[in-house]
């Protein structure tokens, strides 16, 4: 019930910013980069546990919403691939993996320099996660957790000939526990991304 409220809500919230758009024109994207998971627990963790955090990638869709001469509002959704995991080294090398496959749907609110030749922007904005691990755990009886997250970013915009180029650092910071392992006290997932976004 939760994840239908936070859809709609989401939806509400781009219908909004689509009316307060006068003249200006929206511009549709994708996006593709790199991410890094940082998983942490607040609290110490069982002994012979450790958490590993490995690489992986995003890849979705996005629109900018213009909202005055140098902000707009840029929702976007994409499929995260990486993985985080806490292994349990004394129970035969059990994993208990989180986030491995996820959908992102964000929020931005994005201020940008427009008379610049490169025009750099900075961003933040709240994200909602929500994990599709199906039954690739060891411990299939305990998912990762759907999550809020509220991200921050640097980046600029450069226009081509045919197309435009946002190189971006995103830094999301993890606000919800997505734990649901008995034995773990409550886990916190952050990420840094490395993305390229494209525009027509």
């Amino acid at each position: 019930m939760s994840r239908i409220f936070v859809l709609f809500l989401m939806f509400g919230y781009s219908s909004f910013c689509y009316s307060q758009i006068n003249d200006n024109k929206m511009k549709f994207g994708m996006h593709i980069g790199g991410i890094y998971p940082f998983m942490f627990s607040e609290k110490a963790l069982p002994e012979k546990a450790e958490i590993v955090n490995t690489f992986g990638f995003v890849v979705g869709v996005n629109v900018d919403y213009p909202i005055a001469s140098s902000f707009l509002v840029s929702p976007k959704v994409n499929l995260s691939v990486c993985e985080s995991k806490v292994t349990f080294s004394d129970t035969k090398n059990t994993d208990y993996k989180l986030m491995q496959f996820s959908f992102n749907f964000m929020a931005d609110f994005v201020l940008k320099k427009w008379n610049s030749t490169l025009q750099p922007y900075l961003l933040i904005g709240p994200k909602y996660i929500i994990p599709i691990d199906g039954k690739n755990n060891d411990i299939d009886e305990y998912p990762s957790k759907s999550s809020y997250s509220l991200d921050f970013g640097i980046g600029f915009h450069k226009h081509l000939k045919k197309f435009s180029i946002a190189p971006e650092i995103r830094y999301s910071y993890g606000i919800s526990d997505i734990n649901s392992h008995p034995l773990l006290s409550a886990l916190k997932y952050h990420s840094l991304s490395l993305v390229l976004n494209f525009k027509g």
